[in-house]
């Protein structure tokens, strides 16, 4: 296939950073008018999709600077499969986390409000997909819900569903 080969990766990658340029020179400016920000509010509404080209850019850099900088393969031979290729321990399971996912978004949200059914949803379908380490099962949920609460309840002031379980809280 030719995007397992060192120009081929190149293109791409190339292709990527054009798209984020015109993201950034073009679509947000054109697109997203600049508008008032609630009181404050210290994002506006194009701070995201500014933070979305510009993650596009430095990822694309950074995987064209570890292609280049590396020492050069073998383009005729086949890679290796990767460890575990072919096996499935569980032949379901990209079905039931889409299953896990339905129902938390009609479920679990209105019941338990966003970042506690979120923090339980991310555990879950890390668990699924293998993840063993406890540590991260326990800290990675609520870091990521923080994050989103940070950015969403702080920075855009946006108010995201307690559920009926969190709302019964007086504290929150």
């Amino acid at each position: 296939m030719w995007l397992e080969t060192r120009i081929g990766e190149t293109l791409l990658l190339v292709g990527f950073l054009m798209l984020a340029g015109v993201l950034w020179f073009v679509v947000v400016p054109a697109g997203i008018p600049v508008s008032r920000m609630a009181a404050g509010a210290t994002l506006t509404p194009r701070s995201l999709p500014y933070a979305v080209a510009a993650a596009i850019a430095v990822l694309c850099a950074l995987r064209l600077a570890m292609l280049w900088l590396r020492a050069p393969r073998d383009e005729g031979a086949t890679p290796a499969p990767a460890a575990g290729a072919g096996e499935s321990r569980h032949p379901f399971r990209l079905a039931i986390i889409v299953a896990l996912c339905l129902i938390y978004g009609h479920s679990l949200i209105p019941l338990a409000g966003f970042y506690l059914s979120s923090m339980l949803l991310l555990a879950v379908v890390a668990l699924l997909l293998g993840e063993r380490r406890w540590p991260y099962l326990l800290l990675v949920p609520p870091g990521l819900a923080l994050a989103v609460y940070l950015l969403f309840e702080r920075g855009f002031m946006i108010r995201l569903p307690k559920g009926a379980i969190m709302s019964a809280w007086p504290l929150i």
